[in-house]
């Protein structure tokens, strides 16, 4: 869990007690976790796949296609999964695609600018924090 606590508060500049961590189940962030892992290197996956299942195949179907995308796999590239479709249907994938990484970068950005924005709302100094203390605190820190 300490290991997950880090990853975490690294990828989001936040702290384990905030609020957004606190509404993580381990299931949630584990999966999270195992995402960045391996989606950061994929050949990675398919070594630690390999060391403890051995040679990963999917059962033949006698598809050039299909078998072409596993060699692909195994290598740590990822398949033009729209080849071998007629051009119509592989620029209407294309196109759906492209929308909706698209609309992923859009929602990135956002919650990016979100963090930003949460991050600079902060107090810039520290006589600015505290002239945000309560009054009775004034003889601690002399103000």
């Amino acid at each position: 869990m300490v290991r997950l606590r880090q990853w975490w508060t690294e990828k989001y500049r936040s702290s384990p007690k905030s609020d957004e961590f606190q509404a993580y189940t381990l299931r949630e962030l584990l999966v999270e976790y195992y995402e960045d892992y391996y989606l950061n290197d994929r050949k990675r996956l398919w070594k630690d796949e390999r060391d403890e299942f051995g040679d990963v195949r999917l059962p033949d179907v006698d598809d050039v296609y299909v078998d072409r995308w596993e060699e692909q796999w195994a290598k740590g590239i990822t398949p033009d999964l729209t080849e071998g479709l007629p051009e119509k249907e592989r620029r209407r994938a294309r196109k759906l695609l492209a929308e909706k990484e698209k609309e992923i970068e859009e929602w990135l950005k956002e919650q990016e600018k979100a963090k930003m924005d949460a991050y600079f709302s902060q107090p810039d100094s520290v006589s600015e924090v505290y002239s945000q203390l309560p009054e009775e605190f004034s003889d601690v820190y002399g103000g």
